[in-house]
């Protein structure tokens, strides 16, 4: 875990580690020259939990301080953690557990739950589950197909990988997942094991700008290193389908999504007389005449009450 003053939600995030069920590790926790306390807060829980080692650096930047840390590992795994998240406390657990089992995993996420500054649960992150979709997503330059503070991969995996790339100044780690799985398979838990927190100080927020650049750059490094022919076949592979829905129920939905609602209701009816579709044509229905009213029932009030 890199730190840089984040005592606001510090605690909570070195706890919430300190208290996980699975107890055989290292906490690695490298302080990129905090001003606000953060060491200190550091040094004096250190002396309570001798599985805590806390370095001290100038400040250098996230990746170098990742690099640092991933130089100092002794473990076999590496889980990833940020100074302002929660994760739950069976989340080491679920993840070696799955690296016991698969000695081809290098790579593990898992889902996590958006919170904001103040933990108010705004919705999962939806990640997909198997090895495939996450590559390809990946290439695709979606970093979003892993969290990066949820992941755990294989210390010497990610080594041989040559660790993270310091010229990223953000998207570092779809960089690394890019490399990882070029030899090793990934793959999400469906299981929510980290709280992800949003707040105006979060790098979601101060470095978005420099996503498309560096995100650019690690799909075209990705490309020169596998070639073009890969890069497409990996992207487009021939496993996944790219037909036109064509049940009524996929229809209906298609209809309704783009605003096609007479239609949309048509192809329910059709739907309803389909074995399997029934009930969720019975559901959808419903939720779509609930949704319809209330759209009437809010442009009328727009019209009473005009901003």
């Amino acid at each position: 875990m890199a730190v840089y003053n984040a005592i606001p939600f510090l605690e909570e995030a070195v706890e919430s580690i300190c208290n996980q069920t699975f107890r055989d590790f290292e906490f690695l926790i490298i302080d990129d020259g905090s001003t606000d306390g953060s060491r200190s807060w550091l040094e004096a829980r250190a002396e309570k939990d001798d599985r805590l080692q806390v370095f001290r650096r100038e400040s250098a930047g996230l990746t170098k301080s990742l690099n640092f840390g991933l130089k100092k590992a002794q473990g076999e795994l590496i889980a990833r953690m940020d100074a302002d998240d929660i994760s739950l406390p069976d989340r080491f657990e679920k993840q070696v557990r799955e690296f016991d089992e698969d000695p081809n995993l290098v790579l593990l996420g898992c889902e996590v739950e958006i919170v904001s500054e103040d933990k108010t649960a705004l919705g999962s992150r939806n990640h997909p589950l198997a090895h495939a979709e996450i590559r390809r997503q990946l290439l695709s330059g979606a970093g979003g197909a892993l969290t990066h503070p949820a992941v755990m991969f294989r210390t010497q995996a990610a080594r041989n990988a040559g660790g993270f790339d310091e010229s990223f100044t953000t998207t570092q780690d779809l960089d690394l997942f890019l490399r990882l799985t070029d030899n090793g398979d990934a793959r999400n838990l469906p299981e929510t094991l980290l709280l992800w927190r949003q707040h105006k100080k979060s790098v979601n927020r101060t470095k978005w700008k420099t996503w498309s650049a560096m995100k650019r750059k690690a799909v075209h490094n990705t490309i020169q290193r596998i070639g073009v022919d890969q890069y497409l076949q990996q992207l487009f592979p021939d496993t996944v389908s790219h037909s036109f829905p064509n049940s009524p129920l996929a229809l209906a939905k298609r209809a309704w999504s783009h605003g096609r609602v007479k239609e949309a209701y048509r192809l329910l009816c059709k739907a309803s007389q389909v074995k399997g579709e029934r009930r969720e044509s019975l559901e959808n229905f419903i939720e779509w005449t609930l949704l319809s009213a209330w759209r009437k029932v809010r442009n009328a009030l727009r019209k009473i009450f005009p901003l």
